[in-house]
């Protein structure tokens, strides 16, 4: 996109290869051991799943899966993720192999996943109908939040995973630069970031398949400010009514969390050389220990962290018809999203 800030004197000939070089295997497949479930075989006497979170990252949909997981009469899928329908690379692996990671629910559970690159049209294209094949009944929750800080979030949360997975550190450019990054189709961590907030067409493409009353369609903003309600209607639209055992809703798979650790070993590589570090790191409690690098933590660089007021502003402008269509369906202004 036009305006996005370009440093391209900071990046590294290793980092233009990996950027501009193509890959076969999706972006979300990849682990630190390579293709996420690749070693799990097939087991038998599997069941279809009977609702999936379709969406869209960095909304909620790590929660609101970790709270469902903990209701007795439900049977997650672990990791959260399979990516089954969205993946060419698993789907050659069969429906066999995907139900048998439902091998081990109760014959009283309805079983359930969340992969987020289910809504990822049209980079991943065909999904909903191979839903829709696999089981018609199948109910899906879709979770939507502010478009732009959607987008904000996901960048962060893929500066995070290159950090951790694939050794690709780009915590020093400007989010701005790390956008056009992530937006330029030649790249191999190309994700239709944009493009999937872009909550409309996202949800047209299953309504192409399943009727409205298998889809419900929620806001960050609604579990923030009503939680017990919104997990409410999440229960009665899953039909399994109250959880005995209500855990506290809490915020999970935090990106920022990740940046607070990496502050805090910034600063502990600075002060290793310090004649006192070996003694005070061995006999401060690790909760003094923390607080003091935090205090020493040096301020990150705003542009790293958020972008620019011209990209949030041209990302608003692209948005902007999306964003009046989806509010009419839902009855709520995009900025309470």
């Amino acid at each position: 996109m036009k305006g996005a800030m370009n440093n391209r004197n900071q990046r590294t000939l290793l980092q233009e290869k990996l950027f501009m070089s193509s890959s076969p295997i999706p972006v979300w497949l990849l682990t630190e051991k390579g293709v996420a479930f690749a070693d799990i075989p097939t087991y038998p006497k599997g069941r279809m799943v009977d609702f999936c979170i379709i969406g869209s990252a960095k909304c909620g949909t790590t929660s609101l899966d970790e709270d469902l997981s903990h209701h007795p009469r439900v049977f997650c899928c672990r990791p959260k993720e399979p990516h089954y329908f969205s993946s060419e690379i698993l789907l050659k692996r069969g429906e066999e192999w995907y139900t048998g990671l439902y091998a081990e629910a109760g014959v009283d559970q309805i079983c359930g996943e969340a992969s987020t690159s289910y809504t990822r049209w049209p980079l991943v294209a065909g999904t909903a109908e191979r839903m829709f094949r696999a089981n018609p009944r199948m109910k899906l929750i879709y979770i939507v939040r502010n478009p732009v800080d959607r987008v904000q979030s996901e960048l962060l949360q893929t500066v995070k995973y290159l950090k951790n997975v694939v050794g690709v550190d780009l915590r020093h450019l400007p989010l701005d630069d790390v956008f056009e990054k992530m937006e330029n189709p030649a790249s191999p961590y190309y994700s239709a970031i944009a493009e999937t907030s872009k909550y409309e067409n996202q949800i047209v493409e299953f309504e192409r398949f399943f009727p409205k009353n298998q889809i419900l369609i929620l806001t960050q903003g609604e579990f923030r400010k009503k939680p017990e309600e919104t997990m409410r209607r999440v229960q009665n639209f899953l039909g399994i009514g109250p959880n005995p055992r209500p855990l506290e809703t809490v915020p999970r798979n935090v990106t920022s969390d990740f940046f607070k650790k990496t502050a805090h070993e910034q600063t502990a590589d600075r002060l290793r050389d310090h004649p006192l570090y070996p003694l005070a790191h061995k006999i401060l409690p690790r909760s003094l220990k923390s607080k003091i690098l935090s205090n020493l933590a040096r301020p990150a660089d705003p542009a790293t962290r958020h972008l620019s007021k011209d990209l949030r502003r041209q990302l608003e402008a692209e948005f902007e018809s999306y964003n009046k269509i989806f509010e009419r369906r839902i009855g709520l202004p995009w900025a309470e999203w």
